[in-house]
């Protein structure tokens, strides 16, 4: 269950209990950022954490965590607009064209629609549509639809990222895009200088 999303809460706890020191003498410590799925394993586990460790311990002060979100993935705010969620892992944040490619491939499987993926439950008529009909009345784009009615097989994962580094350099920065916005602000999060503040 959430095999990556364990590891990082594991190794998270470690961190905290290590208590590295960034500066002894002014007991500032050394942070590290745990980055989660915002998925069922995700936030079970960013949860389990918060329970293991307390906001007002001095294990508390060494770790934050980031949650893959839509404000990273622009491409994804239209789905949420027409009243959907979707879990959002590492592939969810690849632009559309890598996941028409999968698609292509056949590296997508079908995701399984539940009543947890509606913002508002009581806009579906369940005795008159059934949910697959319902997402259907949403009028979903092409684009959309992809990301709502599929999702990337675990034993494709790898394969989707090989495709990606086989792609020239400017389509790479597309496929990635909503990367750049999240590794700001785990910059941010861990004081650093962002590329765009530094001067080398």
């Amino acid at each position: 269950f959430g095999a990556g999303s364990s590891w990082v809460e594991r190794q998270l706890f470690i961190w905290g209990k290590t208590l590295f020191f960034k500066n002894k003498e002014k007991t500032i410590y050394l942070k590290a950022v745990g980055l989660f799925d915002n998925d069922e394993s995700g936030n079970t586990c960013i949860n389990s954490l918060k329970k293991d460790i307390q906001d007002d311990s001095a294990e508390s002060k060494t770790f934050t965590t980031v949650k893959l979100d839509k404000k990273y993935a622009k491409h994804l705010i239209p789905i949420y607009k027409k009243g959907l969620t979707i879990p959002i892992t590492l592939e969810e944040m690849y632009s559309h064209f890598c996941w028409q490619y999968a698609h292509e491939i056949g590296w997508l499987i079908e995701r399984k629609l539940s009543e947890s993926m509606l913002q508002n439950p009581n806009n579906w008529d369940k005795i008159h549509k059934s949910l697959t009909d319902h997402v259907k009345s949403l009028e979903l784009s092409i684009e959309e639809d992809l990301y709502v009615r599929f999702k990337i097989n675990e034993e494709c994962k790898v394969s989707l990222v090989k495709y990606i580094k086989t792609l020239p350099l400017e389509d790479q920065k597309m496929a990635l895009a909503s990367f750049q916005p999240l590794i700001q602000d785990i910059l941010s999060k861990l004081k650093l200088e962002t590329p765009s503040q530094s001067s080398d």
